[in-house]
């Protein structure tokens, strides 16, 4: 069968005057189109998606990063942090001195809702300055933990940004710059 098709292409040559393809040309043609069109269609989109993803990923690491790094410094730089021990709701709540201001303090909390972590300034009696006193630090984070370590001289520092179910895990011990004060030991 493909003998004699190919026996007809050839003896179907045209003449040097005609000009044009041939039905069967034509539809060689689209079929190979066919063919090709959809791959590199599916190659194109498969490409555009895999960027979008890889951006969105490597801006929540940029995000978790940075704010892992400011934490850190603002600990290292604290002239004084103050901790209190929340029994009641079962947390940690770590002032650490703002590095812009020194006169106010800040403490770190995630929203577990949004997944964003938020920044609350207060005054030195520890008292919200009012407006303006929560602001985003970064988004996309799974967990955030800022506790004192069991030796009292560390404070530790852990943040997880998950995006796409892809997870950047930060964890370490940083030592203190200055002077901690424990606000429920202080209370007793």
């Amino acid at each position: 069968m493909f003998q004699k098709f190919i026996f007809w292409i050839k003896n179907s040559q045209r003449s040097k005057d005609e000009k044009g393809f041939t039905l069967i040309e034509l539809m060689i043609g689209i079929a190979l189109i066919g063919i090709i069109f959809p791959v590199v269609g599916s190659m194109f989109f498969t490409g555009i998606r895999s960027y979008k993803t890889s951006e969105d990923q490597l801006e929540s690491y940029y995000n978790a990063r940075w704010a892992f790094m400011y934490i850190e410094r603002q600990i290292k730089g604290s002239q004084q942090i103050y901790i209190k021990n929340d029994t009641k709701n079962n947390f940690t709540i770590v002032y650490l001195q703002d590095m812009e201001t020194p006169q106010y303090y800040n403490y770190y909390f995630l929203n577990k809702n949004t997944r964003i972590l938020m920044r609350h300034k207060v005054n030195q009696e520890l008292k919200s300055i009012g407006l303006g006193s929560t602001s985003q630090l970064a988004v996309n984070i799974e967990n955030f933990e800022l506790a004192l370590n069991n030796d009292h001289s560390l404070l530790r520092l852990h943040i997880i940004s998950e995006v796409n179910g892809k997870e950047l895990d930060l964890e370490s011990n940083i030592r203190v710059g200055g002077k901690i004060v424990n606000l429920n030991e202080t209370c007793k």
